[in-house]
């Protein structure tokens, strides 16, 4: 019998946190299971009571209640952060809770990271390569976006 034995690694692992000092830090964020949802308003109600949030309705928008966030994405997509370890219960809780109810549930745990930054200067290094306008006019507490930030190369022949 193979015996498998999978350890969690993170891509940034024995990197050291990036920053200026007294200015700007940024550390990787601890795990978190994620999901990304996707169904209609009521199925976005069952999901409520089954994640512990009220999944918004209004778009770009982020509801937490404990250890528990979720974003509104799109006018039929969630992505649902909650603590790490839970991926299988909470699919499962989510699962029943929607029964036949049409919706999507797909775990993006390992897909993606966070980061939290922190100092005078962190609007300074968020706006640095991203389209969106953060100016607390533009971007008020308590609004969300997801933002895919990937590397591209390029080599020469």
């Amino acid at each position: 019998m193979v015996e498998l034995n999978v350890t969690r690694r993170s891509a940034f692992e024995g990197l050291h946190a990036i920053g200026v000092a007294g200015k700007v830090s940024a550390t990787q964020s601890t795990f978190a299971t994620r999901f990304s949802f996707r169904g209609d308003h009521q199925a976005a109600a069952l999901a409520s009571k089954a994640f512990g949030v009220n999944l918004p309705l209004a778009l770009l928008k982020a509801e937490t209640n404990g250890t528990r966030t979720a974003i509104s994405l799109g006018p039929d997509e969630w992505l649902l952060i909650a603590e790490d370890g839970v991926a299988y219960s909470l699919a499962d809780e989510i699962g029943k809770a929607l029964g036949t109810q049409f919706h999507s549930l797909v775990d993006i745990s390992h897909r993606n990271t966070g980061f939290d930054i922190s100092g005078t200067e962190a609007a300074t290094l968020l706006a640095t390569g991203n389209p969106l306008d953060l100016h607390i006019s533009a971007f008020p507490v308590g609004m969300a976006s997801a933002l895919r930030m990937g590397v591209v190369g390029r080599s020469c022949a």
